[in-house]
C-alpha cells in the first residue's frame, strides 16, 4: 500500500468513526407530509414478511437488498433495467429516505 493509499485509509477509517452518515443532508421542512403522502411504497413492518417477500410482491422471480440506498437513484436505475427483480431499499436517515421513495 503506498504512502496515498495509507493516508487514505486512515482518513476513511477516523470518518467512519467519527461520522454518524457520510451523507450530508439539509434537513426537509415538510418531511412529514411527503413521508405520508409516500406511505404505499413504504413498509412499516417488514418482519411480517419475513420469508415470504416474492409472495407477497408478485410477479417478481429474485429480491435484492440495497443497504444505505441513500437518494435511491442507484436502485431507481437498477430497477429499470431489471423489472423482474424486487428492489428492496434500506435507509436510516428519513431526508434520503424521502427522497428515494419520491
Amino acid at each position: 500500500m503506498g504512502y496515498s493509499s495509507l493516508k487514505f485509509a486512515r482518513l476513511y477509517a477516523k470518518i467512519t468513526v467519527e461520522s454518524d452518515a457520510f451523507m450530508r443532508m439539509r434537513k426537509k421542512v415538510n418531511l412529514i407530509p411527503r413521508m405520508e403522502r409516500c406511505a404505499s411504497v413504504q413498509i412499516k413492518e417488514p418482519e411480517t414478511l419475513r420469508g415470504h417477500w416474492l409472495e407477497s410482491f408478485a410477479p417478481y422471480s429474485e429480491i435484492h437488498l440495497e443497504i444505505g440506498c441513500g437518494k435511491g437513484r442507484f436502485t431507481a436505475d437498477m430497477a429499470s433495467l431489471h423489472p423482474h427483480v424486487l428492489f428492496v431499499a434500506v435507509e436510516r436517515v428519513p431526508d434520503a429516505m424521502v427522497v428515494a421513495m419520491e
